[in-house]
């Protein structure tokens, strides 16, 4: 059995190709399977736009099919209470996912307070549900139900009252990962993408407070994991070094040269993070409000500058955290062929950095790396069952001494090439 009802929301769909708009998304939930795609909207071409948001798409917002058992009209009048609650939890979760996984802070984390006052009856009419036997044939139950004049004004006033949303399509795997696994976001993801909703409404203040306490946090699991894995601390060692020097201006001022690599420090820029920690500071201890005479651009420059630091930590706080099982799969490499043990770099999401040097300097050929390709990728694939090498794996190739390399993406190995 099938039923059906749309959530109008104005949403914007912006991407690189007038193709890549269509997008929609199916996921488990309960003993029901849910897919959402967005309604109505024409796609259209911004000429002088950067390539990944040439094309936008007008929608009108979510439609949600759910296919399943009990979903005729009598089983959802009967059950009004416990059908109205499985609607409720997966619009949030579909919202949630779509909120932190595409950054789009104007979508709401908890149900409106406009529709959990509603009573029963209006609100299962407010969802305008249809339903069908074969999904082909629809019935809507609000041509079974009598309303009041006064509920009925209230349906038509409606709860979602919303700023307009905007989605880029290049997170949409990202969300479609997330509603098919259940997934939450990261501790950073969340306050990042509060402060994104505050810099559009131009609240700066709150933005950042929220980007720093994003900053703090993913600092403070950068710190546990570097120090537990790369140094064998105690917990409680840990614990008691982080009591010494609890300052987030502090961490980034100074510790930042113990713990990153020249290399990752070369891409912060310290001065405007540490601006913005004092803008923080300003406001939480001292006058709770920002300096009046800065201009809107430094605030916005502060803040992404901020969120360079926190991916850095971030990636940093996840490749050590994967160190012993990415080890293991160098082990097994280099133990099939004569090379050095590779060092193997997680990326965002599943993409993955392979670097391998052969003892050799004369290059191996094709047939061998593409022995090696195939070799990471099954142990990758184990390890990681979203990893797809055509699409993930990017492997460089090199001679010893360096003086040539190749390297493998797309699924396939490139030519060898002088440095």
């Amino acid at each position: 059995m099938f039923a059906r009802f749309p959530v109008y929301i104005t949403f914007y769909l912006v991407g690189p190709s007038a193709e890549s708009l269509n997008v929609s998304a199916r996921f488990t939930h309960g003993e029901h399977l849910v897919e959402v795609s967005f309604i109505d909207g024409e796609p259209k071409e911004i000429p002088d736009s950067e390539r990944h948001a040439r094309f936008y798409r007008q929608t009108k917002g979510f439609s949600f099919t759910l296919e399943g058992p009990n979903l005729s009209v009598e089983y959802i009048r009967q059950h009004q209470p416990e059908f109205l609650d499985v609607i409720r939890t997966f619009v949030l979760r579909t919202f949630r996912a779509i909120r932190y996984f595409g950054i789009v802070p104007e979508l709401p984390e908890t149900m409106l307070p406009a529709i959990l006052k509603l009573e029963p009856d209006l609100e299962l009419w407010h969802w305008h549900v249809d339903v069908s036997p074969d999904g082909q044939v629809w019935e809507s139950i609000n041509d079974s139900m009598k309303l009041k004049s006064s509920m009925l004004w209230g349906a038509l006033v409606g709860p979602w009252t919303l700023d307009h949303c905007e989605l880029n399509v290049i997170w949409w795997s990202a969300i479609q990962e997330a509603l098919e696994l259940n997934l939450e976001p990261s501790a950073e993801s969340e306050f990042y993408t509060n402060a994104v909703g505050h810099v559009r409404k131009k609240n700066f203040r709150l933005a950042i407070v929220e980007i720093i306490i994003g900053l703090e946090i993913v600092m403070t699991q950068f710190l546990r994991a570097h120090l537990n894995q790369k140094h064998n601390l105690s917990k409680s060692k840990i614990n008691h070094f982080l009591d010494q020097f609890d300052s987030i201006y502090y961490r980034v001022s100074v510790l930042l040269d113990v713990v990153l690599h020249p290399s990752w420090l070369r891409e912060i820029d310290r001065k405007k993070i540490l601006d913005v920690i004092n803008w923080r500071n300003a406001i939480a201890h001292k006058t709770g409000r920002l300096p009046a005479d800065i201009p809107e651009q430094t605030y916005r420059e502060g803040i992404s500058a901020v969120r360079e630091l926190i991916d850095i930590l971030a990636t940093r706080r996840d490749n050590i955290k994967a160190e012993p099982e990415l080890d293991q799969i160098s082990i097994k490499l280099a133990a099939q062929a004569s090379i050095f043990r590779p060092l193997i770099w997680l990326e965002k999401r599943h993409a993955v950095r392979m670097d391998i040097v052969f003892f050799s300097s004369t290059p191996s050929d094709e047939p061998e790396l593409q022995h090696l390709a195939a070799e990471a990728s099954r142990l990758l694939q184990i390890r990681d069952s979203k990893f797809d090498a055509k699409e993930h794996l990017t492997i460089y190739f090199k001679t010893l001494g360096g003086e040539q390399q190749n390297y493998f993406a797309l699924g396939r190995p490139w030519g060898w090439e002088k440095k």
